[in-house]
Formats: structure tokens, C-alpha cells, sequence
């Protein structure tokens, strides 16, 4: 909901519906800041209640918990936490120092409203220890836990224009809808005006686990993010020089590392991304215009990308997705998928793939595509289900790497305009071919290795893949070719009837006519029966006999035609007179 007057932001406008309005709660937000940067501070602390915030202003010693607590703004509570219940903003000049390890300082944040620690050109430092480190956690007090509803604010920590170093902390349940308000996040408004240092810190269920815009030289090293709503880590707006090392990243509701708007020279190392919804690492270096554009925008893509010693797998949508990068490097990496291990899209130029694992159960290992270009791979095991390499317009050169095939598909299928370079590769799998490529494909392949390649149509190896197919097959096949059979022992059938029937009706006709031309209608080879005599009866007045017509003879032939035939009988002599 909208912040109260003496908790949380200023109000959001959200007349007309019960729920909150989590777009113009950021709204709010941006407003508050804009008024407490024309506060002047001087050389003090400025409290601003009708804001909830408390102003830092410039000053040659650090700001600590004790002057927080001295201006209202913090307080000890009975179990030994520490409660946070206004914003503190901390002016360009000002350093606020919370080094403060074991402890646990709560930020109010709930229905009521929430608060935020902000370096506003100033310099935020949070500091634990190894053994003890300090926890920063949105805490509503109503329910008694960590706040982990966002659709009506929770409480963050930002650096803009500023610098947040933080180190052996633990950041728990902050942040909501924008990256900006997403938990912990370092801004610029302008190029080198920020900066974020982040050692051995914890991130737990926040909005995005941190957020990077704009900013020049962040690292993050040691550290885990579990659980963000949405991207793990997100490099935007043309951030450069960020180093990502030894961080684990699971569980994220978008991607692990997301880069994209203008951002370069993202370097990943010694990291495991897993289980996000999305990719381990997605990486959009496109440019943001293609001609003249009212923002000013270049036309050229980014470059710089290195991804190096680290474990990527369980993504839902993949593993590394690199798209319009120059001089990028994906070297020792360790990466298991369903989808696809590795896919690098065009325009770009200057990929290395070298000295690592790309496997993928349910689709290729390795996808190079749309004009990437002098793209080199050496030394992998690409081990693929339906294929192993796919590329496709593309350039590359594949030496001395191990490419295996557990399903369908071929060990390299090549398409479209590319031109492509093989060499002692070693080719395994079962399959129509080892190699494939299409019309338009420039192609050398010379020392490859395909001994543990085993030929198999893919119709066949699709069956043994699918083994219901088989059951159909037999369903489909043996009615396909029964059916002509039956259809032509029917033919046969009805041309046999005819012939009888036609045999059946001259017969009767040649009767009809031997009748009318001379009487009775001899059978020949058959003796005259001689009647027997017959009893004298009185005499009766007997009928005159009836006449057997022409038409009634045609209508018996009809009849005795239409009658089943019978079998034949075999030829008798006829049997002499007594």
C-alpha cells in the first residue's frame, strides 16, 4: 500500500483500487530523492518528516549507528537488533560507516510503508566479518519476519552517483519492481560517477540481487545470490569493467547474470549460475539503434565478454546466450543443459571456445549463428542429443576437440552462406552422417577422426528413439499392403461373377429360342421320362392348359440368374433304352 506520512516513502496515488501500485510507489520514491537532493544539509544532519528521511550532509568524519540512533532515525531493540524506521540519504561528502558484525539491523518494511539506506553522491560502507557477518533485512514488524510480499514496497539499499562497499553482509528479503528499487542497487547517472564493491556478501530473496546501471568497475567476489524474483545479477545501461568471481547464483526467476543496453567487458570467473528460469548468462550486446534516433544512440554493437572456470547448469532456458558481442572468450567452462549448452548469435566477431564441456541432454551442445564471424573452437567435448554443432551463416574453425552424439542428428550440421573449417576433431554418435552440410556451405574437413562413428538411417534411428513408432508402423504398413491385395482378389472376384452371370443369361436365351421354334426344350443326353399310368377318376370338367408366354421365360432366366450357382455335375453317359 502507499507509505504513511511517518513511515516509508512518500504517498502513491493509487485512488481507485485497493490494491498498491507498485509502479508508483518507485515513483514516489524517485520524487522523495529528488527533494531530499535540495536539501542543504551543510555540515550536519537535516531530518525531514514530512518524508521519513534523515539527510546526511557533508562532513569530514564518518557518519556511524550512533548518530542514526541520536537522530531518531535507528533504535536498539530488547533482543539485541537493531530496527531501522526512516530513509537515510547520505550526501556527496558524507560516508556512512555500519560496521556493525554479527548484528542484525531490520528495515522497516511492510503494508505501512517502508524504509531505505540511499548513497546520494555519498559513500555507503557495510561491514561484517567472516564468522559473524552483518545482516540487512526488510522486516515486517506485524507478522514478526522477513517481508516477502513486494507488491507494496519493500525496503532497499541504493548507491546513486555514489559508492556502496560492502563486505561479509548479508542482504535478506529488499526490494520490489524496479531495478533501481530492487534490493541492492548501484546507479549512474553519467560514466565513472558510481561505483560498488561487493566481497562475500549474501543475497536472499530479493527483487533483482543486484542491480548495475551505468556504473564503471563493480566487482562482486565471494559471494552468493539465492532466490531473486527476477535476474541474479544485472549489467545494464551501459555498464563496463564489471568482474563477477567466485559468486554461486541459483535459483533465479529470470536469468543468473542478465548484460545488456550498451554494457561491455563483463568478465565471469570461478562462478556457478544454476536452476534460473532462464539462462546461466544472457548477454545482449545489440545496438540500441540502426540509424539516426532522437536519444543519440550509436549504431555499434558491444564488445567484451570473458566467461571463464565456471559451472552452468539446470536452466530452464539454457545455459550461456551471447548475441552481437566482439571479442568474447568462453574458456574452461563446465556447462550442462537440457536446452542448448552454448548459443552465440550475430552480428560478431572474435569468439573463442577453448579447453572446456558443453553438454546438452535434450538439444545441441553448441550453436554459432546469424554472421558470427572468425569464431575459433579447440579443445571442447561437445557432446549434443539431436547434433552436436549447429552452425548456421557463420565462420568457424573446429580443431582438436572431442564431439559426441547420444541421440539423432549429426556430429556437425552446417547451413546457410557459412564457411567452415574441420580438423582432427574426433567424430562419435550413430547417425546418417558425421558431417552434414548444405548447398551453400563452404566446408574442409581434413583429419577427422569418425572410427566411433556408426552409420544408421535417421528414419530407423528416429524409430529406436521412439520405440511406439515401431507399433505404429506395423499398424500403417500391414493395412497398406493388404489392402491392394484384398482390393484385387475382390477385382477377381466380381470379374469371375460377371463372366458366370453373362454365361447363365446366353444359356437361357438359346433356351428361349429353341423353345419357340420348335416346342419343348430338349436337354441333350437326358432319356424322356415315360409317364406313369394314371387312376380313371370319374370325370371331373378339367381347366384347359395354360399358355407359357415368351416374357415369362425371359423373367425365369432372370430368376435362375440372380440364384447362387452351383457347384458343376460331373458328365454322365446317357443311359441306353430298355
Amino acid at each position: 500500500a502507499a507509505a504513511s506520512p511517518t513511515l516509508g516513502s512518500a504517498t502513491a496515488d493509487t485512488a481507485g483500487s485497493d490494491e498498491p501500485d507498485p509502479a508508483a510507489l518507485v515513483d514516489a520514491e524517485d520524487e522523495r530523492l529528488r527533494a531530499m537532493s535540495a536539501v542543504s544539509a551543510g555540515g550536519g544532519i537535516v531530518a525531514a518528516p514530512e518524508y521519513n528521511t534523515v539527510v546526511l550532509g557533508a562532513r569530514p568524519s564518518a557518519y556511524t549507528l550512533d548518530d542514526l540512533v541520536s537522530a531518531g532515525a535507528a533504535s536498539w531493540l530488547d533482543d539485541g537488533t537493531i530496527e531501522l524506521t526512516r530513509h537515510i540519504v547520505v550526501r556527496a561528502g558524507a560516508v556512512l560507516n555500519l560496521s556493525l558484525p554479527g548484528e542484525t539491523l531490520r528495515m522497516d518494511s511492510d503494508s505501512d510503508g517502508f524504509v531505505s539506506l540511499v548513497a546520494w553522491g555519498g559513500v555507503l560502507q557495510l561491514t561484517g566479518d567472516a564468522d559473524r557477518p552483518l545482516t540487512l533485512v526488510g522486516w515486517d514488524a506485524e507478522g514478526a519476519r522477513p517481508d516477502t510480499t513486494t507488491t507494496d514496497g519493500r525496503a532497499y539499499v541504493r548507491a546513486r552517483n555514489g559508492t556502496i562497499t560492502a563486505a561479509n553482509v548479508a542482504f535478506d528479503s529488499l526490494g520490489f519492481w524496479s531495478g533501481r528499487t530492487g534490493g541492492v542497487a548501484v546507479t549512474a547517472t553519467d560514466s565513472g560517477t558510481a561505483a560498488g564493491s561487493f566481497s562475500h556478501t549474501i543475497h536472499f530473496g530479493l527483487q533483482t540481487g543486484l542491480f548495475l546501471s551505468g556504473v564503471t568497475g563493480v566487482t562482486v567476489d565471494g559471494g552468493e545470490i539465492i532466490n531473486a524474483v527476477e535476474n541474479g545479477i544485472a549489467v545494464t545501461n551501459g555498464s563496463s569493467d564489471t568482474v563477477i568471481s567466485n559468486t554461486t547464483i541459483t535459483r533465479s526467476g529470470a536469468s543468473a547474470i542478465s548484460m545488456d543496453k550498451r554494457s561491455r567487458n563483463l568478465t565471469v570467473t570461478g562462478c556457478m549460475l544454476a536452476d534460473s528460469q532462464r539462462f546461466g548468462v544472457e548477454a545482449d550486446g545489440s545496438a540500441l539503434a540502426d540509424g539516426p534516433n532522437p536519444e543519440g544512440y550509436g549504431l555499434d554493437h558491444a564488445a567484451g565478454l570473458t566467461i571463464t572456470a565456471t559451472s552452468v547448469s539446470g536452466n530452464a532456458r539454457g545455459g550461456i546466450r551471447a548475441v552481437a558481442i566482439d571479442a568474447a572468450e568462453y574458456v574452461e567452462l563446465s556447462v550442462e543443459e537440457h536446452a542448448t549448452a552454448l548459443e552465440l548469435l550475430g552480428p560478431a566477431d572474435d569468439v573463442r571456445v577453448a579447453d572446456g564441456t558443453l553438454t546438452s541432454t535434450g538439444g545441441v551442445a553448441l550453436s554459432i549463428a546469424d554472421s558470427v564471424t572468425d569464431a575459433v573452437v579447440t579443445g571442447m567435448t561437445l557432446t549434443g542429443t539431436d547434433g552436436a554443432v549447429s552452425v548456421a551463416d557463420a565462420a568457424v574453425t573446429l580443431t582438436d576437440n572431442t564431439v559426441q552424439v547420444s541421440g539423432s542428428g549429426h556430429a556437425l550440421s552446417i547451413d546457410g552462406a557459412s564457411t567452415v573449417s574441420a580438423s582432427r576433431n574426433a567424430l562419435a554418435g550413430v547417425g546418417a552422417g558425421a558431417i552434414a552440410s548444405g548447398p551453400r556451405a563452404d566446408v574442409s574437413a581434413e583429419g577427422n577422426d569418425e572410427s566411433a562413428w556408426t552409420y544408421e538411417l535417421e528414419a530407423v534411428k528416429w524409430l529406436n528413439r521412439h520405440p511406439m513408432g515401431w507399433m505404429w508402423a506395423l499398424v500403417l504398413v500391414i493395412p497398406a499392403i493388404g489392402v491392394p491385395l484384398i482390393a484385387r482378389r475382390n477385382r477377381k472376384h466380381r470379374e469371375l461373377r460377371a463372366l458366370f452371370e453373362d454365361a447363365v443369361i446366353r444359356f437361357g436365351a438359346a433356351q428361349i429360342e429353341s423353345y419357340q421354334q420348335g416346342g419343348a426344350m430338349p436337354v441333350s443326353g437326358v432319356r424322356p421320362v415315360e409317364p406313369e399310368p394314371v387312376p380313371t377318376a370319374s370325370p371331373v370338367e378339367s381347366e384347359p392348359p395354360t399358355a407359357i408366354s415368351s416374357d415369362s421365360l425371359h423373367q425365369a432366366a432372370s430368376e435362375h440368374a440372380l440364384r447362387p450357382s452351383l457347384p458343376p455335375q460331373p458328365h454322365r453317359e446317357p443311359t441306353p433304352p430298355v
